[in-house]
């Protein structure tokens, strides 16, 4: 199979992205132009952030349209503060009749990609020595309890994606203080074994739903 991945950060899932995909399924080889789309290849381009993601999808419809080696236009992008559903129909809609939808596969991180990452049940220390990932673990354990469902935390004015990345980062910066998350530096959720955490989340509890289509679909059939 062979995909053109469309993401919607700037670079968050550019570099979490192929490794990931390369724990679900070895065989797949990154290239970085769609005339190296062969056998089992995937190119990933960002879509610099929302809206403007729209116009890099454009593109690669119509790249996916003039190379038939390209079985799948994957466009994966944050829910915010929409439904899953209610995300999935923009891009249809703005998809339209340009694309087969039989070739496209939309990934909805609900509410983003730091709630999956939040599903790794174990990087959380049993008893944290962070005051405000403890005030955190308070209001919502997401050891216990689905990251999907995290809600805003309105007094600190954060909405759902904002709470999410503060919330792993105090995380992993309680486990870990010599390293640092950022949207540009995501090298520890990278990780295959944080990665298999993520999964084992995925497999032993109805949570992190929205993981199961990156699963379903870069994973071996």
């Amino acid at each position: 199979m062979n995909y053109y991945i469309v993401v919607e950060g700037k670079s968050g899932e550019s570099k979490v992205y192929p490794k990931w995909i390369h724990e679900l399924n070895p065989e797949l080889t990154q290239v970085y132009s769609p005339a190296e789309i062969l056998h089992n290849n995937f190119l990933l381009v960002s879509g610099n952030g929302y809206p403007q993601y729209f116009r890099i999808v454009d593109g690669a419809v119509e790249d996916c349209n003039a190379y038939p080696s390209i079985d799948f236009l994957v466009i994966a992008v944050d829910a915010e503060d929409m439904s899953r559903e209610e995300k999935i129909e923009e891009i249809q809609n703005h998809l339209g009749t340009r694309i087969e939808p039989h070739r496209v596969k939309i990934i909805v991180q609900h509410p983003c990609l730091e709630t999956w990452a939040l599903g790794n049940r174990i990087v959380c220390r049993r008893n944290p020595q962070d005051k405000e990932l403890r005030s955190y673990l308070r209001f919502y354990d997401v050891r216990e309890r689905d990251p999907e469902e995290l809600p805003s935390l309105e007094e600190k004015n954060l909405n759902r994606c904002q709470f999410a990345f503060v919330y792993l980062k105090r995380m992993l910066f309680d486990r870990y203080p010599k390293l640092t998350y950022t949207k540009s530096n995501p090298v520890v959720i990278e990780h295959e074994r944080y990665f298999a955490q993520i999964k084992r989340r995925l497999n032993e509890t109805d949570h992190i739903c929205s993981f199961e289509v990156f699963v379903d679909t870069f994973g071996v059939i």
